[in-house]
């Protein structure tokens, strides 16, 4: 009997050991079978396989001219290193810009330039990417041009192309796939009689986004998320699984909201049918303060990048265009004003100064005989119909519908002008 049921125990244990080996066999067979499932999607680049910015780091190489470029054929990108689905030799129109050219939040087909191209009828090459702003669309349009194109648009972000620009001309060196890379192209533009070699800029948003962490729950400051973080830049299962999660807790959005309750003079909240939008004019408002010697450095150089590329596109025969696009907190304030009757005192700065830039660069292209769409009127229009142009917690990019608003304004420009035909 005893030997009847140590045999009953071994067979048991047999058969936890066998269901254990099958449950873990069929796990890790479907865990590869959806890995290989998503990287076949983006070598093929399925318009929802690859849609977040982050992540993209790691695929950066060295430029000589623009410091840092994606390396060709990245995830969702295509041998050129630009987000299409193939780099041809010829096109319509092209796309210069940075992030909000490139599309965050969106999949490819719902960006800016693309959504332009099913408007317009014609074919359109993207070169949004979120490392650049408004001194490497001169060298950016150095390779467009070479597409032979009718029209190239360079889309101008008010809120981080001015500064950024400076940084680039007074920055020496990039860190490009880990490696750290001397970098002179642009020193030309400098002005050496001045000292801007502290970027109080940087240093003021990473206080800014310092405080933000602080209020993020517990678990995604912990070493384990560093570490599962790390996984999911070599696991697409594994990063489509953390994006989820983040999405379905809603972790950032509570954080973001937390934050601004605590820092009502950096952050803003606006209610709007129920939904509670985060704002963060302060960090904006540090990139566009011409106060600063290194923001007012960062636009006499952008004027000038601007009218060297005109001088490019005029010399190749084609037509250049400039999209105005203004922050999130600017197209917000109309709103936030009719609801509340005032804005704080940095929100207030902020929108002062982003005018202020913008009437500087209008002017520019006004005495220049350079067309141009500013897109604030249009977006702060769609925002007071539908609220749902930007997502909910801290970002700055626009959803799909406020993508879709900037491509029609644009569109509609250039049908104006008669440049498409």
């Amino acid at each position: 009997m005893k030997q009847d049921g140590k045999n009953d125990t071994q067979k048991r244990k047999k058969r936890i050991l066998q269901r254990i080996i099958l449950v873990t066999f069929g796990f890790l067979t479907g865990f590869l079978c959806v890995e290989i499932g998503l990287r076949t999607a983006e070598a093929l680049k399925f318009d929802w396989a690859f849609f977040a910015a982050e992540g993209l780091s790691e695929y950066t190489v060295y430029d000589e001219r623009l410091g840092i470029r994606l390396a060709p054929n990245a995830p969702g990108h295509d041998s050129n290193g630009f987000r299409n689905r193939s780099f041809p030799e010829q096109v319509d129109i092209v796309a210069i810009g940075d992030s909000q050219t490139w599309g965050v939040n969106v999949n490819m087909s719902q960006a800016w330039p693309q959504v332009l191209g099913r408007l317009s009828g014609h074919s359109i090459y993207n070169m949004g990417l979120g490392f650049y702003n408004t001194i490497d669309y001169l060298t950016l349009t150095e390779e467009a041009i070479e597409l032979s194109p009718e029209v190239i648009i360079v889309g101008l972000y008010f809120g981080n192309d001015i500064w950024g620009t400076y940084s680039k001309v007074y920055k020496d060196e990039f860190i490009a796939n880990g490696t750290v890379k001397k970098h002179e192209y642009y020193a030309w533009f400098r002005n050496n009689e001045l000292d801007l070699s502290e970027d109080t800029v940087a240093s003021r948003a990473e206080e800014i986004s310092a405080s933000q962490q602080e209020y993020r729950p517990w678990i995604e400051n912990s070493i384990f998320v560093k570490f599962g973080s790390e996984l999911t830049k070599r696991s697409r299962t594994l990063r489509l699984i953390w994006v989820s999660w983040l999405q379905i807790n809603d972790t950032k959005y509570k954080a973001d909201i937390a934050w601004a309750q605590n820092n009502p003079d950096d952050g803003v909240l606006y209610e709007e049918d129920g939904v509670t939008y985060v704002l963060s004019p302060t960090h904006r408002f540090e990139s566009m303060n011409l106060d600063n010697p290194s923001v007012v450095e960062g636009l006499r150089i952008s004027k000038e990048a601007l009218l060297l590329i005109q001088k490019l596109v005029n010399e190749a025969d084609a037509k250049l265009y400039v999209v105005l696009i203004p922050t999130q907190e600017s197209v917000y304030a109309e709103a936030i004003e009719e609801s509340y009757g005032t804005l704080n005192p940095n929100y207030t700065k902020l929108v002062e100064m982003e005018t202020r830039i913008r009437n500087e660069i209008i002017s520019l292209f006004i005495n220049n005989d350079i067309q141009y769409t500013d897109t604030l009127p249009a977006l702060t229009k769609a925002l007071l119909h539908d609220g749902s142009i930007y997502p909910v917690s801290i970002d700055g990019h626009p959803l799909a519908d406020g993508y879709f608003v900037i491509a029609s304004s644009i569109n509609a420009s250039l049908d104006k002008l008669g440049w498409l035909k």
